[in-house]
């Protein structure tokens, strides 16, 4: 939470900043999900592996990369975000009727 609103945070890895958050929902956010790639890195770590989008005509690079995150929520709704918008792609409102405990695209 931000004060009253329910936010969901984008925490990066190293120096564990926020800069980012998703916020919307009338309730508690109990699951979040990246769109991911089918393939598993090829190393001995485990790692999060987001499938990247790029805009039409833009070189892919870090800086024109984003990422497509779920987040379902108490208030019985999921939202799909993209980390470089400022709303949601699509919110679906009363998707479900009881608890969430599990998203996958």
């Amino acid at each position: 939470m931000n004060g009253p609103i329910f936010v969901g945070q984008v925490i990066e890895r190293e120096g564990w900043a926020a800069e980012i958050s998703f916020v919307g929902h009338a309730n508690t956010i109990e699951v979040a999900v990246s769109c991911q790639h089918k393939e598993v890195f090829r190393s001995s770590r485990q790692a999060f592996n987001p499938r990247l989008f790029f805009a039409d005509g833009d070189a892919p690079s870090r800086a024109t990369a984003s990422c497509m995150v779920a987040l379902g929520a108490d208030d019985f709704s999921i939202s799909v975000w993209r980390n470089t918008a400022h709303k949601p792609v699509v919110v679906l409102d009363h998707v479900f009727n009881g608890a969430l405990y599990d998203l996958c695209w």
